[in-house]
């Protein structure tokens, strides 16, 4: 999720992300420690597909 990107004024990830992420099937848990597992998960993948992108 490309929104896994977005971190608000206080350097804190917006409740919208982890709600979006529970509608589209990907998220499954409401703990903190599973939301920030996921969080760093989606960050990973996003920096392993745009890394393989060629300019």
């Amino acid at each position: 999720m490309l929104s896994a990107i977005a971190i608000g004024s206080k350097n804190e990830l917006g409740s919208g992300f982890f709600e979006l992420a529970r509608e589209m099937g990907k998220l499954n848990s409401k703990d903190e420690r599973a939301e920030r597992a996921f969080w760093i998960a989606e960050l990973k993948a996003l920096r392993a597909y745009w890394q393989n992108q060629q300019a």
